[in-house]
């Protein structure tokens, strides 16, 4: 069943509410809007019709502006900020009109995740509608069925059974959605709920994936591997100083993101993309570490520590790239000044042995840990090296422009904290919670 969308809005933005209502209609979005006026505020049944409303409604979005809100249009505000003290998961999505910015919004709302709308949607562009379409799109989940207990039972005895999971114990995960086992790397997936539309298999066992889709987490198996650069790369020049000591790691299972975040998967979330080449399925750039972070956060999600990233990227692989050291090894399975001139969209080409796609080249993607100039002390569980220090983190795999020695699966590169660049996103990753 479809989350319904319940629409809040002053007298002064009817209009505007009316068309947006009915563009998201057209697009097969269940939308309710505010029937409530002035006339109704003294009536015996007003309070008890808008808790009614917004009680039923899933998704609360409230049309704001620089005009002061109605006397309605706050009281049902009030009580979708009540309900959200009571149920911290029930979204507030304010959806700024004109030229609005976040910081004139009502303080209660600031920390909300957002959306921009355009001045006049009838004189906006067939893109720009498709756009916030798709955004809107990307707040609308499947409710999970009664047996969702059950579905996380089948998870939980697959992953028991599974050599590579060592035996873990696997509870119920909030805001994750099981989708079953990938059918080549065997390994277990889920998406990410307020991340996108849901996502399904094929009879094949292939995920239906689509422009809106959510984002899509991979189990990573538990398992031993040396961190950094090899010696027969140190010795042939190749590596850095700041891809050594290599270093054995050993990593408890956690979750990934199958593809690096994508631009709408992003503007889901923050309402907003600066990308410099814009497309739904081009991952996302021009991001600094911390609205990389904040995205993270707002959906429960983290980024990966550098040994987090490393060892999804090598897929257990002892080799340059995920199928060999030769530079058309790389052409299967990244991005690279060898065999594009711009970002592509994700997951067209190779996966690696866990099914993800896109570490190598691309973009770079962020990671947790601050910036160290070599892995001397990095720690050999997998976690964070330690806080960004000095405006400076770690990002990792390369990026579409850079050549494919840059794309190496040991290779490791400083960015400013304020750095949004073409070439810099990220991929989500996740803890798994005992």
């Amino acid at each position: 069943m479809s989350r319904s969308l319940f629409l809040s809005f002053s007298d002064a933005e009817r209009v505007h509410a009316e068309n947006l209502a009915a563009l998201l209609r057209k697009a097969g979005l269940p939308v309710e809007c505010s029937s409530l006026d002035g006339a109704d505020l003294g009536a015996s049944n007003f309070w008890r019709e808008l808790d009614r409303t917004i009680l039923r409604c899933e998704v609360f979005i409230t049309l704001c502006s620089s005009r002061p809100n109605s006397p309605v249009a706050l009281a049902e505000l009030g009580v979708a900020l009540s309900r959200a003290e009571r149920e911290p998961r029930f979204p507030i999505i304010p959806a700024l009109l004109g030229q609005m910015a976040v910081e004139e919004l009502p303080a209660p709302l600031r920390s909300h995740q957002y959306i921009v709308l355009p001045e006049d949607l009838l004189d906006a562009s067939d893109a720009a509608r498709e756009e916030l379409v798709r955004q809107f799109r990307g707040l609308i989940r499947v409710k999970q069925e009664p047996n969702a207990d059950a579905a996380w039972q089948k998870v939980a005895e697959r992953v028991a059974a599974h050599l590579e999971y060592g035996g873990r114990v696997l509870r119920a995960q909030e805001g994750l959605v099981p989708l079953g086992r990938d059918p080549d790397s065997h390994l277990e997936e889920f998406w990410v709920q307020g991340t996108g539309a849901p996502l399904e298999r094929a009879a094949n066992g292939r995920l239906q994936r689509r422009e809106d889709s959510a984002v899509v987490l991979v189990l990573m198996p538990q398992g031993e591997f040396e961190m950094g650069a090899s010696d027969r790369d140190l010795e042939a020049r190749v590596a850095l100083a700041e891809e050594c000591p290599r270093r054995w790691v050993q990593l408890a299972p956690y979750f990934i993101a199958k593809t690096p975040l994508t631009q709408l998967q992003f503007a889901c979330v923050m309402g907003w993309n600066r990308s410099r080449v814009s497309g739904p399925l081009l991952p996302v750039s021009d991001v600094t570490y911390a609205e990389a972070q904040q995205w993270c956060a707002r959906v429960g999600l983290t980024l990966p520590t550098e040994a987090q990233w490393e060892y999804a990227c090598r897929a257990g692989s002892r080799m340059r790239y995920a199928f060999g050291d030769r530079e058309e090894d790389l052409a299967r399975c990244g991005w690279y000044a060898g065999n594009t001139r711009g970002p592509q969209p994700v997951g067209l080409l190779a996966p690696n042995r866990f099914g993800l796609y896109d570490l190598h080249g691309s973009v770079w993607e962020w990671c947790a840990d601050g910036w160290r100039p070599n892995l001397v002390g990095a720690p050999t569980d997998g976690a964070q090296f330690e806080p960004p220090a000095a405006g400076l983190a770690a990002a990792r795999g390369g990026c579409w422009a850079g050549p494919a020695l840059i794309a190496r699966s040991a290779h490791r590169r400083a960015f400013g904290l304020d750095q949004a660049l073409d070439t810099l996103g990220l991929r989500p990753a996740r803890a798994v919670i005992d």
